[in-house]
């Protein structure tokens, strides 16, 4: 080897184990405190796991960033190499120290090469955590931030609880080493929070303050915190988000397949994560905090309830059916008002163009989403009766899918009176759900009436479905019925390309009062006759579900089919 190479090959081994030593976090700043105590108890930081896509894609990663601080500037050859650093770095004042932040190991790698030989610097490692898709998801994935003095002694209490001497343990633990550890705080990261930070190391170091000499033990090995992989196509879902951001209205989007993996959860806007990994900045995060229209903080798609309007004729029809009220032949007349009721009860073609359905029967009611028909229907079944249907579906009940804050969404418990009754039968009126809520109900129609909880994990897929003790030949008339919305030219969700694929969907618009626009739905599952997807689109006030989410949902469909 020439001696050029033997050169640099000893340079980069002094750097490389400089900064493995600088890999475990804070260890060095904690020997410290040996100095001037006897016992010390140090903290070894664990590694937060990685969060990934059902294709292996990392979604959240830890990464280790260097930052250099400049020790001692008092001397004119330091003074020289400091100003010759600042032309070429982003240099940060804080009091009167000065440094280099967020360095790569890279980058800390050149600059070693580059500048080792001057001893008026330092570098400390810290741990980080980088977000690669940034608002891809933002909102599913979740954020971290720093954690406060009283939980990172919780974190280690509960450690150290176990150890038989845990009471001194807890007495002389320095928590120094925990300055640059997160805690998840919403989305993923916090509900499998625990798995993903592990757990920490903990060490013992007794010092002899008469002859120097120090003993260490390691009480309890550093535990890395574990891989989650999720059922999220993360290319779906980065698809379903270009397409819903160039509407102005915020969208949810749910896409399941039959078997309750959930393999996207839309939720525009959306926020990046990265943001939220101190340093912050400030103006972002109040950004965030103040958008109240888009509220990119809430996840809309389990943590934000609406009407479900005429997506919840479908549930009409599977009583109405079930319990022999009607068949797929039974034809209601449309007159356009329903038993000279206020202009509420009117069929909304009457409303808006002043015609009628005329004769019409299931099918047809439900492809052109007609009024009057369900109000027959939900009025002869009756209040209790439905009310029970609407439980036997979930609905007034979480899913109980893996993150946090997850409403349950709105359902009558008490005596409803008949107009009331009325409102529910068209997805009015007492009745609030989630769009995972109405995913969920969907997944059962297209698996005809078995019930599979809705899922981010592949390994809680249920192997073996709830069963509704529902007729399957009840799904069967529904699914057609809900073929002619998408397939037949006078359906309110008619879409060429949709029929082409053997799509089946319900449009719904939630009507809000005080001349707001109403609320747009489209829900369905393709192909009919073999349902391998459940697509649910919400947009708040999008106005008909035939506008923006069929248009989010032909996008879907793209995809899914390319």
């Amino acid at each position: 080897m020439s001696p050029l190479k033997f050169a640099l090959s000893a340079i980069a081994a002094i750097i490389i184990l400089r900064l493995f030593q600088l890999q475990i976090i804070g260890y060095e700043n904690a020997l410290e405190f040996t100095k001037s105590r006897k016992t010390v108890v140090l903290v070894k930081q664990p590694k937060r796991g990685t969060i990934k896509d059902r294709n292996g894609k990392v979604l959240a990663i830890n990464e280790m960033l260097y930052d250099v601080h400049f020790d001692t500037l008092n001397d004119q050859e330091h003074l020289t190499f400091f100003e010759n650093i600042a032309r070429s770095h982003k240099v940060i004042k804080t009091g009167d120290s000065y440094s280099i932040k967020s360095l790569t190991f890279d980058d800390i790698t050149t600059f070693e090469l580059k500048y080792m030989e001057h001893n008026c610097y330092t570098i400390k490692a810290r741990s980080t955590r980088n977000y690669p898709y940034k608002t891809s998801a933002g909102n599913l994935i979740g954020f971290c931030n720093r954690l406060s003095n009283k939980e990172g002694r919780e974190f280690i209490n509960k450690r150290i609880g176990s150890l038989s001497d845990g009471d001194f343990l807890e007495r002389e633990t320095s928590f120094a080493d925990l300055s640059n550890m997160l805690k998840g705080r919403s989305g993923i990261e916090s509900y499998f929070n625990e798995e993903l930070m592990g757990q920490s190391g903990i060490t013992v170091i007794e010092k002899d303050t008469t002859t120097g000499k120090e003993k260490s033990v390691d009480l309890l090995e550093v535990i890395d915190g574990k891989d989650i992989r999720l059922t999220i196509d993360i290319e779906l879902q980065k698809s379903i988000e270009s397409a819903a951001i160039q509407y102005s209205q915020p969208v949810a989007a749910c896409v399941l397949k039959t078997n309750g993996e959930i393999v996207a959860l839309v939720s525009t806007p959306s926020i990046n994560p990265n943001d939220f990994i101190p340093p912050t900045n400030n103006e972002k995060i109040k950004n965030y905090l103040n958008d109240n229209h888009g509220r990119p903080l809430v996840n809309k798609c389990i943590s934000s309830a609406y009407p479900p309007a005429s997506v919840f004729k479908l549930l009409v029809a599977a009583c109405a059916l079930n319990e022999n009220q009607i068949n797929s032949d039974t034809h209601i007349e449309c007159t356009g008002t329903y038993k000279n009721k206020r202009d509420a009860f009117r069929c909304w073609v009457y409303r808006q163009y002043g015609k009628t359905h005329g004769d019409i029967d299931l099918n047809y009611a439900t492809a052109t989403s007609c009024n009057i028909y369900f109000f027959e229907i939900v009025r002869n079944i009756g209040a209790d009766r439905f009310i029970s249907w609407i439980k036997k579906f979930n609905f007034g009940s979480t899913t109980n899918i893996e993150l946090p804050n997850e409403k349950s969404g709105t359902i009558p418990h008490d005596k409803i009176n008949a107009d009331e009754l009325l409102s529910l039968g068209i997805g009015q009126g007492p009745i609030l759900t989630t769009p995972l809520q109405i995913a969920s109900f969907i997944n059962t129609i297209a698996n005809k009436g078995s019930y599979y909880k809705p899922v981010l994990i592949p390994d809680t897929v249920q192997k073996q479905p709830e069963n509704t003790n529902i007729s399957p030949k009840v799904f069967e008339k529904i699914i057609d019925a809900m073929r002619d919305s998408v397939r037949k030219s006078y359906g309110t969700a008619h879409n060429e390309y949709l029929a082409s694929i053997g799509f089946a969907g319900k449009t719904g618009s939630a009507e809000l009062g005080n001349n707001k626009i109403s609320h747009a739905w489209f829900a369905g599952l393709y192909p009919w006759n073999k349902p391998k997807y459940i697509v649910v689109v919400f947009a708040e006030h999008g106005g008909g579900g035939g506008d923006i989410p069929l248009k989010i949902c032909e996008e879907i469909c793209f995809f899914l089919e390319r």
